[in-house]
């Protein structure tokens, strides 16, 4: 059986490797506590360039990409949690 803390790394490097797989770069920094029956995750990462670039002038567009693309995240994540 894992101790909290090994839980916790593991779940990190899940995290940190679906983050690379979509946006092809791992997290800046990260945390992960346990609150109840949730499972917390606090993460920095880098924004996509091409958003960046965009963003000045499509606010709106990039916004939504960015939702969606959070949306994924958490369908990869969730699946992998759940295997």
């Amino acid at each position: 059986m894992m101790t909290a803390d090994e839980l916790k790394q593991d779940l990190l490097r899940v995290y940190n490797a679906i983050n690379k797989k979509i946006f092809n770069v791992g997290v800046k920094q990260q945390k992960v506590d346990f609150v109840g029956n949730k499972i917390i995750i606090v993460s920095r990462n880098s924004r996509v360039p091409v958003l960046k670039l965009l963003d000045e002038n499509y606010p709106l567009s990039t916004r939504q990409l960015d939702h969606l693309l959070f949306q994924v995240f958490k369908q990869e994540i969730k699946a992998s949690l759940e295997q």
